[in-house]
């Protein structure tokens, strides 16, 4: 699973610390907690002071904190990582990070020395040096080096606290930066620094769609851009043009849906013949997370009921055909790098029990394992599976779970359940950093929902649960819950929700609206006030997945299950422990404060941390990572656990 998809999605970075210029809303006056969306006055620094050392000095003297602070904080002290390799013709590219390369070294080795696992490094750029040079906190997010050559290599640069990059051409050979036409990168970057240059390699073209086939003719790059669909990516295999499709794409009398990846061959697409035949169309329960184009075949990454696997289309003889690449069942896989100059590309693999490993499949099918991460906790014991819960409208929504190979279906283990459920992101098996050694380690039930409103099944799963549709993204949690309960894996003493940002909203929801099915919840850097997300840092961005609350149509089923305004005074709740960071700047801290303020003054059980140091994306050494964490889980522990009353 990868939990960087636990984020909303990125916003233009605003260090606003109240309302935004949408201005004030005149309803505020009804509410007494207003005050706490002023993220640095006296009066709110005082309140979030005296709330996080009560739930610290609580917290932390508890007997399960220390082991759970000091297994974290070993994950954190790990020395190993995977530096993911980049294909550039016969070199392998790298970033090195360590104590003395806190941004990194951007270098390269050959194939042979890489696979060996005695590289000779050589150092292409130092991103260090260059922060200090430029004065500005550069990290190096992305690296693509252009064929067929490989001298010129667009970097993706980021400032730290950004959530935007910014684009610059380096030539590998001088080990000199050099001036791009903005216009003719693919798809079109945000604005940047760029000045102009020609790029004979980079096709240019006036919508979104994306040409990677540098190799061939101008005049064959050209014919393919002019024909291209407005919103798509082309590729070429031998000698055949490859369409996937992100958008409706209407040609020679046929309507392709998106989401479908089309083939003709290239003799044909450049003459009269417009026929292209359907290569792939994910089913219902598929969704491509990626398309490569090798050689000699074609590479899509699939997610099948949301597990990984990996696909391979090969044309001969006039006729594709089509193999499904082995891998274990329920893990994410991930193409890390690949190239039309060969067959071999990285991919990495990892499930709940196995730590992300990197591997490389070779020209002859055959795969090597380059690299795994070490284990935080042993797995010899435990097992993941997949169940199926039916929402209230009659969908069917998977569920992964991992436990005890030797479960008592007594409805006594403590189980966590965590979902994300939004902007179209997906949920998949990881190897988690936190709820490995915390919690599944320890003989905790972990679970993980692929609710609507997320990414797992393609564009449809996700927008069945947007805007006045939300509630089903809900139901389909409850439903997850009652399952589990029905099942007898937990009850509602032993069930815990978790969820961070918009998994956070899910959490508060669940929280509000089915209070009776659970005994904890941890909700960190949330969403909570849907009256007012709208005017806090970057919520207007937001409006297309859950509607305007400015407008009386949008904020009549909003306000339906907006957890600060669904609090009810006569409701008890589990007790909750919200979490957030006070340097967040895409989700407003004023949202968890105002959310525990409000349900401390109702007398409902309350713990509340705030970090005065990190941001929405973390930002947090070490340290103040794993205490964060160890708080959290101790408090699950405390909850859900045996010795809990």
């Amino acid at each position: 699973m990868k939990c960087r998809s636990c984020l909303l999605l990125a916003i233009s970075p605003m260090l606003l610390r109240s309302a935004t210029s949408r201005g004030q809303e005149p309803r505020l006056a009804s509410d007494p907690f207003y005050w706490l969306e002023e993220v640095q006055s006296k009066r709110s620094l005082e309140w979030v002071s005296a709330q996080t050392a009560i739930t610290v000095g609580e917290l932390t003297r508890l007997p399960q904190y220390p082991a759970l602070y000091a297994d974290i904080r070993h994950v954190f002290d790990l020395p190993d990582v995977i530096a993911y390799p980049q294909i550039a013709g016969d070199r392998i590219y790298t970033v090195q990070r360590d104590a003395d390369h806190r941004r990194g070294l951007w270098r390269r080795t050959s194939w042979d020395d890489y696979l060996r696992g005695v590289p000779k490094w050589e150092t292409i750029l130092d991103l260090d040096s260059l922060a200090v040079a430029d004065e500005i906190p550069w990290t190096l997010e992305r690296a693509d080096c252009l064929e067929p050559d490989h001298t010129l290599c667009l970097l993706e640069l980021i400032r730290d606290g950004s959530d935007s990059t910014e684009i610059f051409g380096l030539d590998v050979v001088t080990r000199k930066f050099v001036t791009l036409e903005a216009s003719m990168l693919e798809p079109k970057p945000k604005p940047t620094r760029l000045a102009r240059a020609e790029l004979p390699n980079l096709d240019a073209t006036p919508h979104k769609t994306r040409i990677s086939e540098p190799r061939r003719p101008a005049t064959v790059r050209k014919s393919l851009r002019d024909q291209a669909p407005a919103d798509g990516d082309v590729f070429m295999v031998l000698d055949q043009v490859i369409v996937y499709l992100h958008e409706p794409w209407e040609i020679s009398g046929t309507t392709w849906p998106p989401g479908s990846i089309v083939a003709t061959s290239l003799a044909d697409f450049l003459g009269a013949k417009r026929k292209f035949a359907l290569l792939m169309k994910p089913g219902v329960r598929e969704r491509i997370v990626s398309v490569s184009a090798m050689r000699d075949y074609l590479l899509v990454n699939v997610l099948s009921n949301a597990s990984g696997e990996r696909r391979r289309y090969r044309h001969d003889a006039s006729k594709w055909r089509t193999e499904t690449i082995r891998a274990p069942k329920m893990g994410t896989v991930e193409v890390i790098s690949s190239s039309t100059m060969t067959n071999r590309f990285f991919f990495s693999f990892t499930t709940f029990l196995q730590p992300t490993t990197l591997y490389v499949a070779n020209d002859d099918g055959r795969v090597q394992e380059v690299k795994r991460l070490p284990s935080s906790f042993s797995s010899a014991d435990l097992t993941a599976e997949q169940g199926e819960a039916v929402s209230r409208d009659g969908t069917k929504i998977p569920f992964f779970i991992v436990h005890r190979s030797a479960l008592a279906r007594d409805g006594n283990n403590p189980t966590l359940l965590y979902a994300y459920g939004g902007f179209d992101l997906s949920s998949t098996p990881g190897y988690g950093t936190a709820v490995g050694p915390a919690w599944i380690g320890r003989g905790g039930v972990y679970v993980v929902a692929n609710v609507r409103g997320g990414g797992e099944f393609g564009p449809d799963w996700h927008t069945a649960a947007t805007r006045e549709n939300r509630q089903r993204a809900y139901d389909d949690f409850t439903a997850v819950a009652e399952e589990l309960i029905r099942e007898g894996i937990t009850s509602p003493r032993r069930l815990g929700i978790i969820g961070a940002s918009n998994g956070g909203l899910l959490a508060g929801v669940a929280l509000t609206e089915r209070p009776d099915l659970y005994n904890a919840a941890v909700i960190q850097s949330a969403l909570l006030d849907m009256r007012r997300y709208s005017h806090l840092l970057g919520g207007a961005n937001w409006i297309p997945e859950f509607g305007d609350p400015d407008k009386a149509e949008d904020w009549a089923y909003m306000s339906k299950y907006s957890p600060y305004q669904n609090l009810k005074p006569d409701t008890r709740y589990p007790p909750v422990m919200f979490a957030t960071n006070m340097l967040d700047d895409r989700v407003h801290p004023g949202h968890v404060r105002k959310m525990a303020a409000k349900m401390e003054s109702m007398g409902q059980p309350v713990y509340y941390f705030e970090n005065a140091h990190g941001d929405h994306r973390g930002g947090l050494t070490a340290d103040e990572k794993a205490k964060t964490l160890a708080l959290a889980y101790a408090f699950l522990w405390k909850q859900l656990g045996s010795e809990s009353p």
